[in-house]
């Protein structure tokens, strides 16, 4: 795509080009399932003074009996003409994780330690691939 096409593409204001990366991805995997999306209070994001640093989850079901979180927000996911054509946008990936558990509503506790990680790396500047332990 080029600058141009971004741009005209970006006056739509609904436009989430990295959610629709993401969603594209696990559509991939788990076909044509609707996810169980799990969003964060707009008024709680840390754009708005709040302590959530991710804007939500989606959870899929595994025909293995698992359940699959993935985050939004580690990445840029709206249309940012800063963030165009580069390597990586914002912190560059998302973090994933699977549960023994059919249910995704079970699984908010691994949401919030989703959460309590993204808030680290906002606030240390820190890429959690790039930590020494």
């Amino acid at each position: 795509m080029t600058l141009e096409e971004f741009r005209e593409k970006a006056k739509d204001e609904e436009w989430a080009p990295g959610w629709d990366e993401i969603e594209n991805a696990f559509g991939e995997v788990y076909g044509e399932q609707e996810p169980v999306h799990f969003g964060t209070l707009i008024t709680s994001r840390a754009m708005f003074g709040g302590e959530e640093y991710l804007d939500g989850y989606s959870a899929y079901r595994s025909n293995n009996g698992y359940s699959h979180i993935v985050t939004f927000g580690m990445s840029e996911l709206y249309a940012d003409e800063d963030s165009f054509g580069h390597e990586f946008s914002k912190w560059g990936y998302e973090m994933t994780i699977k549960l023994k558990d059919e249910e995704p509503e079970n699984c908010v506790w691994a949401m919030n330690m989703l959460g309590n990680l993204a808030r680290y790396t906002f606030k240390s500047e820190r890429c959690l691939n790039r930590i020494n332990m």
